[in-house]
């Protein structure tokens, strides 16, 4: 008897399918679908019959798409919510990993799973979508576009789930939440934006927006294989080079004048730029191996890449480096205004190391990604306080604001002009403590770098035994 599936294909792949495809969510969504499309069908045909098609056709209109987006955008990508939380509590993740199948095999073995059931309710919708051309008044090519946008949003929302499967109970219940709000709207439209109660923020190009959805695919995917990888595999070198070329690319679209490139930069910047400053320096030689045997140049650009809030602080300053001189040599500025861009820059790097002074002086706290927050919060909440008494323009609010760099950093993003009060106290206050804190953070980073020496030399202590061995 020939099996059901080709030998070739991902384990995990086929044990989601065949668990998959049984389940009463998917077979519910695909019959309910089905009858769904049967009955606004009918009704089609009999408000055709009945001269009121227009009217009521755009209403059934509105109802398939609204259906159909609940089910791609939230009820199927939710499924991957406890795909991996399941094999934790089963203890069947170690006795996987102890197979030739990586995490990213895992992980990626789970999103094809969901997204190629996501994908038979998208196929089974064409032939009614196709049916309605008939009844005129239907732009299929729009039609086209619209399940196109709803297939790549559920690809990014199951990335998402799988991510936070592998989060605590509270961080998937809030990543659920914002989910829900967000998701339809940024990476659908037009079509779905009304019906969440939401204005449209994807009117730019539709290129930009079916690259942000694949970089941040891909991006969400490392991420929740990070999160389950035994500690000789090493992710944060891939997530920080898919930031790297996501933030490339997005700043060269910016360059061409679409703005909406920025949405997909600040969010790969900031999201990678925390994972990197939280992380702690890896103690396995191994790790460093396919970088310390290269020339010196290359073990350079990899001291920006290894694991480790140490080689974050490189990484996030060589980032925030290309984006000031992008700004600086790309967007146009008043000739009273172009420090601004320079010290605007300073600011922003300076809000994203300053919690790891903290971290630094904790080293033995488990959560670090929640003190990091913590932290932030601390500094947003006098922000919100100098605004509610002294209002956002007096010199006090000024001056509150410049006492830390977080809060100047949400001052800045607030708008501010050349004439307001900010800009002395962020020259004479925010960057003389924001340089403290990151020469502070320096001078403590060189303790990482030397361990980081220290594996290097690890890594090709068995080459160089090799070699005198065969000699």
């Amino acid at each position: 008897m020939n099996p059901d599936y080709a030998d070739w294909l991902n384990p995990m792949l086929v044990k989601e399918l065949r668990q998959g495809l049984r389940k009463s969510v998917f077979v519910s969504v695909f019959l309910l679908v089905q009858i769904a499309m049967v009955i606004l069908i009918g009704f089609r045909m009999l408000s055709a019959a009945s001269g009121a098609d227009q009217m009521v056709g755009g209403f059934l209109d509105g109802v398939l798409w609204t259906g159909l987006g609940l089910a791609l955008l939230i009820i199927m990508p939710m499924r991957g919510l406890a795909s991996i939380t399941e094999e934790q509590k089963a203890n069947t993740l170690d006795l996987v990993q102890m197979t030739r199948m990586g995490s990213t095999g895992i992980v990626l073995g789970k999103w094809v799973a969901v997204m190629s059931q996501s994908l038979l309710i998208a196929v089974a919708v064409l032939p009614y979508a196709v049916l309605r051309y008939f009844f005129g008044g239907v732009d299929v090519v729009e039609n086209l576009i619209t399940l196109t946008a709803m297939i790549l949003g559920s690809a990014a929302a199951t990335a998402l789930c799988l991510w936070l499967s592998t989060m605590p109970a509270a961080a998937r219940g809030i990543g659920v939440g914002l989910a829900i709000y967000l998701i339809p709207s940024l990476l659908v439209g037009s079509r779905m934006a009304p019906v969440f109660g939401m204005s449209s923020v994807a009117n730019g190009s539709v290129f930009v927006w079916i690259y942000a959805t694949i970089i941040m695919t891909i991006f969400l995917l490392e991420l929740a294989a990070s999160r389950i990888a035994p500690i000789a595999e090493n992710h944060a070198t891939r997530i920080r080079l898919i930031a790297v070329v996501g933030v490339v690319i997005a700043l060269l679209g910016s360059a061409m004048g679409a703005t909406e490139w920025a949405v997909p930069r600040v969010i790969l910047l900031l999201w990678a730029s925390f994972e990197a400053l939280t992380e702690l320096t890896s103690e396995v030689p191994s790790l460093y191996a396919p970088w310390a045997s290269r020339g010196p140049v290359t073990r350079m650009v990899a001291r920006t890449l290894y694991p480790g809030w140490a080689t974050g602080l490189l990484f996030t300053l060589a980032m925030m480096t290309v984006m000031i001189g992008n700004q600086m040599l790309f967007l146009p500025h008043p000739r009273s205004e172009q420090w601004q861009p320079l010290i605007e820059g300073l600011i922003f790097w300076f809000a994203l190391i300053a919690p790891v002074a903290v971290l630094v002086l904790m080293p033995g706290v488990k959560f670090r990604g929640a003190i990091y927050f913590l932290v932030h919060l601390l500094c947003a909440f006098f922000f919100i306080v100098a605004r509610t008494i002294n209002g956002s323009r007096s010199v006090a609010t000024s001056l509150i604001d410049s006492l830390t760099p977080t809060s100047a950093a949400m001052a800045v993003m607030g708008g501010l002009t050349s004439s307001d009060n900010h800009w002395p106290f962020f020259t004479i206050l925010t960057l003389p403590i924001g340089g403290c804190i990151a020469v502070f953070l320096f001078i403590r980073a060189r303790k990482e770098f030397r361990l980081i020496r220290e594996m290097e030399g690890r890594a090709l202590a068995p080459e160089s035994a090799a070699l005198t061995s065969d000699a």
